[in-house]
């Protein structure tokens, strides 16, 4: 019960840190918020999916369109005591992303759906010893491969429109993200928020515009060209 509720904490401190970033670009009521004066954090917001409610990680949702951006983000951090390694409870992370997912984009056809899964680096080489076995690291990009860039929005429920695999380090804290599907594609997690709202932008062409990493509404970005104009 402490290992789990340990990875419950984990994620629940990269929420409030994700939607702060999608703040600053661009999506600015993103929730959930950081922690108030009294140090109480946000939490996950309930969503009426296609099929059932979900509470979701992080979202950006609107009167206009309903939901525009969710991310979902989970942690694996328990060894398995026979194996040593982290595999217990992966496929039972899966089975929450496909369905996190899967009832979103049926509700939410268009919606642009972010993953990120944690695990720690240990997971990286939690199999050296065995022959038969692969790591878990390894395992998970083989596993969610197939759940990652979605491309349309008439199809493909259970895909993800980007999803990647991380494995951290709690002392020096440090991380790495990668592709899921390619343990060998380092990515940031620059490219990845940048990769999510790319796609919000896509979608709602009327709402929003990409530009260098953020999203600005259409009468912020000409109010930029004018400010701009001016100081030249």
């Amino acid at each position: 019960m402490e290992k789990k509720a340990y990875s419950e904490r984990l994620s629940n401190l990269l929420a409030p840190a994700l939607a702060s970033e999608l703040r600053q670009r661009g999506l600015a009521s993103t929730l959930p918020n950081e922690a108030d004066e009294k140090g109480k954090r946000g939490s996950e917001t309930r969503i009426a999916g296609g099929l059932g409610d979900k509470k979701v990680d992080v979202t950006y949702a609107s009167a206009h369109s309903g939901l525009v951006l969710g991310l979902s983000v989970k942690t694996i951090t328990t060894r398995d005591q026979k194996t040593g390694n982290f595999q217990k409870n992966l496929q039972n992370r899966k089975g929450d992303l496909i369905f996190e997912v899967t009832t979103l984009h049926k509700r939410f056809p268009y919606a642009v759906v972010g993953g990120l899964v944690l695990l720690p680096a240990d997971a990286e080489k939690d199999n050296t010893k065995s022959k038969s076995r692969l790591s878990t690291f390894i395992r998970a990009h083989q596993l969610l491969k197939i759940f990652n860039r979605r491309q349309g929005t008439r199809n493909e429920d259970a895909k993800f429109e980007y999803l990647a695999i991380g494995l951290f380090e709690e002392d020096p804290p440090n991380y790495k993200l990668f592709e899921a599907g390619d343990p060998a594609k380092l990515i940031s997690l620059d490219a990845f928020l940048s990769a999510l709202l790319e796609s919000v932008a896509d979608r709602n062409p009327e709402d929003f515009i990409f530009h260098q990493g953020r999203v600005y509404k259409p009468r912020e970005l000409r109010v930029l060209d004018v400010n701009s104009e001016e100081t030249e």
